[in-house]
């Protein structure tokens, strides 16, 4: 007998985040959606979140739900801030200390430039994003950042740098969040798992009409986006967002 077929893209786990971003979204800006739709009335929202929580014990056996959550959401909240200072700096290093390719060198693979800057910009790839902040922050030595900022870089923009990491640290995210938590999950669990995608990008389509003319607003409603922004790999569907 043939699986039943997952309705969206991304693992399990991945599907269950993403729903709680977007309805986390929902419920901030209740006010707003529930004047435009009256059957949004609370507590449709909260309720809609508490079944999204729950499934990720009940049907993932994910106990840490909450921490999990809360590294996504710290990763998510510096990923683009995090990612556009690091290419400052890498321009600016590599501009201050051209005539001196072997610190150059030293100094790119000491803050984690070497192994983790391509896959975290271009493959936004969050395990290498966390290695690097990480290594950044273990390697940028009193001396380091003085002969950094002697150079031309502003001190302000390694301290943001350092700064992340601290956000990181705080929310302990690991290179658990970038695991595959995936689980072999019966047919009965799958059509729970897809009538909450269901739930949630009904959601999700309808108040991207209301914030059409908004479009950072209507970005927050997107199941494709948020997905992207986790670096978490999406999969051919059955039906489009």
């Amino acid at each position: 007998m043939k699986q039943q077929a997952r309705l969206y893209a991304g693992k399990d786990v991945e599907m269950l985040l993403v729903a709680a971003v977007i309805i986390k979204h929902a419920i901030a800006n209740k006010n707003f959606l529930i004047a435009k739709r009256s059957t949004w009335v609370d507590p449709f929202f909260d309720n809609l979140f508490t079944k999204i929580d729950a499934a990720f014990s009940t049907l993932l056996n994910i106990n840490n739900a909450k921490d999990l959550r809360d590294a996504t959401q710290a990763l998510l909240s510096i990923q683009k801030s995090a990612l556009d200072d690091l290419v400052e700096l890498k321009v600016q290093l590599e501009v201050d200390f051209e005539d001196e390719p072997q610190t150059l060198k030293n100094i790119l693979s000491d803050l984690g430039f070497t192994n983790y800057y391509t896959a975290a910009k271009r493959k936004r790839d969050q395990e290498a994003l966390i290695q690097l902040l990480f290594k950044f922050d273990t390697a940028l030595s009193a001396k380091l950042k003085l002969d950094i900022v002697s150079a031309g870089t502003s001190a302000n923009l390694l301290d943001n740098i350092v700064g992340y990491a601290k956000v990181l640290r705080d929310a302990n995210v690991t290179q658990e969040t970038a695991k595959d938590l995936r689980k072999d999950a019966s047919d009965e669990k799958v059509s729970e798992l897809n009538a909450i995608y269901k739930s949630v990008i009904g959601v999700a389509r309808i108040a991207s009409t209301f914030y059409k003319n908004q479009p950072l607003e209507k970005a927050k409603f997107s199941y494709s986006g948020n997905l992207k922004q986790l670096n978490l790999q999406t999969k051919k569907v059955d039906k489009p967002e």
